[in-house]
This record gives structure tokens, C-alpha cells and sequence, in this order.
């Protein structure tokens, strides 16, 4: 178990917050906290979606819920540490992890029903071009770094370097 651990604990699902001495503390869907031991029996780790699943930068604090909609005015309610997963709920920006089982891909726009003692109301989240885990953004990156950066040609050598450059030994 780590931070940032979707767990399983009395048959309810549990996101791991933070650790402190040994044990960690662990919050579920209602926002209510436990203390658990590192070896707790009755812990199975469900899944790391922090490294698992993707996620998009939502400018959007204290999400209550989050509506899914389709075409014929149907809407679905993801479920929070199910569907979702919102590590930090007061930060603004923050990061919004989705299941992948849930299928979002560009363009899908979501409804956030945010806290009414954050900023209350409704907030869109539109999935964008660039939707994918944490591992996989960094291979972006680093590839995309790789790819732009041309190698600089070789400097000419300065009189401080030639003269560490030479060897006397040959005199």
C-alpha cells in the first residue's frame, strides 16, 4: 500500500491520502478519514490510478459529482473512487483521474457539480487531445524533447582549455 492507492476496506473503496509513521490515512467517497496499519488484513489494494489511469487538469475545486452525458438526453453519475478519483479536492488546478473501463475519449465533456462552500455551481471538463496517464505523458514529453533538440555542434576550444589540454610530459 502506497499513497495514492485506490483500496478496498470493509467492502468500500478507500483512496490513500497520506502516511504517517507507519500507518496511513485513508479517505472514502463521504470524505470520512481512517487510520490504517501498513499490513491491515482486511486492506487489498485495488489499483494505483495516480499511475494507472488517465487524467485531465480540471480548474474546478471541491467536485461533488460528475454527470456523463450522451445523445438522446440520457446522463450517467460516475461514482467517486469508482469512476473517478480526485486526489487533492481543494487545490485549484487540480488533477481528475478517470477509470479507463469508462471509455472517455477527445472531445467527451463532462459536468462537475462543485461544492457550494468552494465556488458552488457547475463546471465543464472536456477531455483533451492529449488524454493519458501519468507514464504516458511522460514518454510524450521525453520523446518530444528527444525529437526537437538537434545535438549543438561541438564548441571551439578557449585558450584556458587548451592549456589544460596540453601535455608537457612530451618535452
Amino acid at each position: 500500500m502506497r499513497v495514492g492507492d485506490l483500496i478496498t476496506y470493509r467492502d468500500r473503496p478507500w483512496f490513500v491520502r497520506k502516511a504517517v509513521l507507519g500507518s496511513f490515512l485513508a479517505m472514502d467517497a463521504q470524505g470520512q478519514m481512517v487510520s490504517l496499519a501498513e499490513n491491515d488484513p482486511e486492506v487489498t489494494v485495488t489499483c494505483s490510478p495516480v499511475e494507472e489511469w488517465p487524467y485531465v487538469t480540471a480548474r474546478a475545486p471541491g467536485i461533488l459529482s460528475i454527470t456523463r452525458s450522451y445523445l438522446r438526453k440520457r446522463s450517467d453519475t460516475l461514482e467517486r473512487l469508482v469512476d473517478f478519483v480526485q486526489p487533492e479536492p481543494t487545490q485549484q488546478p487540480g488533477s481528475v483521474f478517470f477509470n479507463p473501463a469508462l471509455g472517455l475519449a477527445f472531445g467527451d465533456v463532462l459536468v462537475a457539480h462543485l461544492s457550494a462552500h468552494l465556488s458552488g455551481g457547475t463546471a465543464r471538463i472536456t477531455i483533451p487531445r492529449k488524454f493519458g496517464t501519468v507514464p504516458q505523458k511522460k514518454a510524450q514529453k521525453v520523446k518530444k524533447e528527444a525529437a526537437a533538440a538537434p545535438p549543438l555542434p561541438p564548441k571551439p576550444p578557449t585558450t584556458y582549455d587548451r592549456l589544460l589540454n596540453t601535455d608537457f610530459d612530451d618535452e
